[in-house]
């Protein structure tokens, strides 16, 4: 039974009535230690009433209550059935000093944790601004325990954990607001700028780099002379806009003013019209606030014009003569130093030359690829690619000592020593043909590999990355020794293993077409781009029996698969007799096992807050109790079913991944598809049975599935002959 932790409960026995005379218990309750195995008495207290007529009673239920209880008679000669209890949490969060309000600069990273508790483990979800985030690798909602980003704007991040329990449905939720701050004062520590900024503290941004202002300052100002008055001028305007100074409370001041914009602009550097132009592009004169503005704090206005006078030019601006602001018509000194013609010749003449000696160079060179690449063309007609290092290293690389992992560190002995078996240790014989798909642990290639001396068979090459944790290591060399383990001929054939160096690789029999859940969107009838053959109902049979039969087979074995969906098969294409392409039957087999896990009663229990589980496809009792079954696999083959008959369209596509599991616990099933017959439909309801024991077995679905696809075969075959 299930209960809520916190709430009442009474359990009974079923005994007979007490005597008139009799107010002593008629039974005795007994709790089983999980650690010992020991039963022991059941004692009242203040929290636990043993009533006359066998009630184990609790006034309030606390989690060390869960257990195997059993009741029996006072003589201890009739034994009933032991009762397990099972004490549900609501949802609720544990938040970390991490999770709260918090002020950073611009460019650092961001680390939020969020755990959570409750029993069934709460489904965990994370927003930005309320929107969703979604995990990358897996494109669906993240919902791992910590959260890491750059910080680059303000932001609100939100952490929601949500379950559904015998008592209905439960959310909490915490947020933090995240201020990210672009800059800070300091002294500037650059090369350009020492002249004008001097020993005062400047605003310096955090989103850009001081050695990219500098360079930046440095190619406006490359082409003028340094002793001119446009260069000092232009320099003090872009240092002083750069590198506003900071106020006495370290408050950034509003830049530079727009007197000294202007002057620099229109009047010093006005007949340098391409540094004009660049200084326009750079610092927008009419953004910038002028002197008598009344703002605080006020902008930073400086004396750019203190060179000897060579002409006077006269500009209508603000300008400060005696520390005090008037505005009058100002004379404006303007060093100007042109070129003499001969002087321009020669600078013409020598820019043509290297500008030929480049040009010269440059067709030289590529003279010489060319006839390189002709001549490495010319000499094997029949190339085949070698090894792309980028995916499998080169046999230096074999030759370190380092290893990065072993398969004793994942595998138990037994599993280790049959695994070695599988150990190729020619991997550089492998050659690589093709990319196939990224995937979340690393690349999948399509390559070719040598059988004996005269064969070399087509195969597909996992490869795991460098940078995954040690889980994700342990989960990759565990789902190899599966494969290595079974055998059926719905399942994909483990032809090797390269585990004892990086890159760990797994290499298995190639399967043409891809994964299942693809195959089917590609034949959808729906798809404006379909290409391909719609699939008949007599292939869709043959899918089901496919898959049906690899899952009867891990029941056998006593496994629990727990992620029975259609990206989890591949799918390959044979012809059948006469060759007609019209004819291909499609072959599928079981290729995934990363969260199946062997038991020895049929059942599993699920608490791994890490674990990414499938929630869409998940029965009522997985999601409230954590408990996963082979009848949990039957509910997951209805979700499947569905998938087929729906061209592999996402189950619950209308419902965020949060509210599936209320969602499914209050009832809700998927709707039947478009065209799905009778059969598959009515077959998909038993497989959604609430109880799990009235759900069919895999034995059972097979069986009908081999009867309904024989009635279909011979219904075609009759109508062929007619």
């Amino acid at each position: 039974m299930t209960a809520l932790v916190d709430g009442p409960l009474n359990i009974s026995c079923n005994v007979t009535a007490p005597s008139v005379n009799d107010t002593a218990p008629l039974v005795v309750w007994k709790k089983r230690n999980a650690t010992t195995g020991v039963w022991r008495r059941v004692l009242a207290n203040e929290n636990i009433d043993l009533s006359v007529n066998g009630l184990l009673g609790f006034k309030r239920l606390l989690s060390s209550h869960a257990g195997l209880y059993q009741c029996t008679d006072r003589n201890n000669t009739i034994h009933y059935p032991p009762q397990t209890l099972l004490v549900v949490h609501a949802a609720a969060l544990i938040i970390p000093p991490g999770l709260r309000d918090m002020t950073v600069a611009y460019g650092n990273t961001v680390k939020l944790v969020c755990e959570v508790v409750g029993i069934p483990l709460p489904f965990r979800s994370w927003t930005q601004d309320g929107i969703p985030i979604i995990d990358p690798l897996t494109q669906m909602t993240y919902s791992q325990p910590a959260l890491q980003f750059t910080a680059q704007q303000n932001v609100t991040v939100s952490c929601m954990a949500e379950n559904v329990h015998i008592g209905g449905f439960s959310n909490v939720s915490s947020s933090a607001f995240i201020h990210v701050v672009d800059g800070w004062c300091d002294l500037y520590r650059g090369s350009v700028c020492n002249s004008v900024v001097g020993q005062e503290q400047v605003y310096i941004k955090a989103s850009v780099t001081l050695s990219a202002v500098d360079g930046l300052i440095e190619s406006l100002l490359s082409h003028l002379d340094s002793l001119s008055t446009c260069y000092l001028a232009a320099k003090h305007l872009l240092c002083s806009h750069f590198f506003p100074v900071c106020t006495s409370s370290s408050q950034r001041t509003t830049s530079v003013c727009r007197e000294n914009c202007v002057a620099v602009t229109e009047v010093l550097c006005n007949d340098k019209l391409s540094t004009k132009a660049k200084l326009e592009h750079v610092v927008n004169c009419s953004n910038l606030p002028l002197v008598s503005d009344n703002i605080s704090p006020a902008c930073n206005f400086f004396n750019p014009f203190d060179i000897p006078v060579t002409q006077c030019t006269a500009v209508n601006v603000s300008w400060n003569t005696n520390d005090s602001l008037h505005n009058e018509t100002l004379l404006v000194s303007v060093h100007e130093s042109k070129l003499t013609s001969l002087e321009l010749i020669i600078i013409v003449s020598f820019a043509a030359v290297v500008t030929l000696i480049i040009c010269v160079l440059f067709i030289v060179i590529y003279k010489q690829q060319r006839v390189r690449l002709k001549h490495t063309n010319g000499t094997n007609d029949n190339f085949e690619p070698d090894v792309n290092i980028d995916l499998l290293p080169s046999n230096d690389q074999y030759r370190q000592s380092v290893v990065l992992v072993t398969m004793t560190t994942c595998l138990d002995d037994k599993q280790n020593s049959f695994l070695q078996r599988f150990e190729y240790r020619q991997r550089n014989e492998i050659v690589f043909l093709s990319d196939i798909a990224p995937c979340a642990f690393g690349r999948v290639f399509k390559a070719k590999m040598p059988i004996n001396s005269d064969t070399k068979e087509i195969v597909a090459v996992k490869m795991l990355r460098d940078d995954v944790t040690n889980d994700v290591r342990c989960q990759f060399v565990h789902n190899a020794a599966m494969l290595a383990t079974l055998g059926h001929p719905n399942i994909l054939r483990l032809m090797a293993v390269c585990l004892q160096r990086p890159p760990l690789c797994i290499i298995l029999e190639y399967m043409d077409c891809g994964d299942l859940r693809e195959y089917l969107q590609q034949r959808d009838p729906d798809r404006p781009d379909r290409h391909v053959l719609q699939l008949s109902y007599v292939h869709c049979l043959k899918i089901a029996i496919h898959v049906t039969g690899a899952l009867t087979y891990l029941t056998s074995e006593g496994f629990v698969h727990r992620d029975v969906a259609s990206r989890n098969f591949l799918v390959s294409e044979s012809c059948t007799s006469g060759g007609d392409s019209s004819s291909r039957e499609p072959l599928v087999k079981l290729s995934d096992f990363m969260l199946t896990v062997r038991t020895s009663n049929g059942v599993c229990q699920c608490s791994d807050d890490s674990e990414a589980l499938p929630v869409r496809w998940m029965s009522p009792e997985a999601i409230t109790t954590g408990l996963f079954s082979q009848a949990s696999d039957v509910w997951a083959f209805g979700v499947f079913l569905w998938e087929l008959f729906s061209y592999s369209r996402q189950p619950f596509s209308d419902i965020d991944s949060g509210r599936v599991a209320k969602h499914v616990c209050s009832g809700g099933t998927l709707p039947r598809p478009h065209d799905m017959p009778d059969f598959i439909f009515n077959l998909m309801q038993h497989c959604w049975h609430r109880e799990p024991c009235q759900r069919p077995t895999f034995d059972q679905l097979l069986n009908d599935l081999f009867t309904e696809h024989s009635q279909h075969v011979r219904q075609n075959n009759l109508q062929l002959l007619h």
